[in-house]
């Protein structure tokens, strides 16, 4: 299991340059559109929809414990 919690490019966090690392994991994100900012937004659409190209099992983690 990966978890994202916010939408920076630095290596806490993700890095859309090295989204092959992902395949055949269950990640797990801050919402894309809810409680965030513009700029995280923009840098989660983008994220999003090369998540769907590569078909990552996705699942949103806020106010949830794992």
């Amino acid at each position: 299991m990966t978890v994202i919690t916010h939408y920076h490019y630095d290596y806490d966090h993700y890095n859309p340059a090295e989204i092959d690392i992902l395949k055949g994991r269950k990640l797990f994100v801050k919402h894309p559109t809810e409680n965030i900012n513009f700029s995280q937004k923009k840098r989660a659409k983008y994220f999003s929809s090369e998540l769907q190209q590569e078909k990552v099992y996705v699942g949103y983690c806020d106010n949830k414990n794992f």
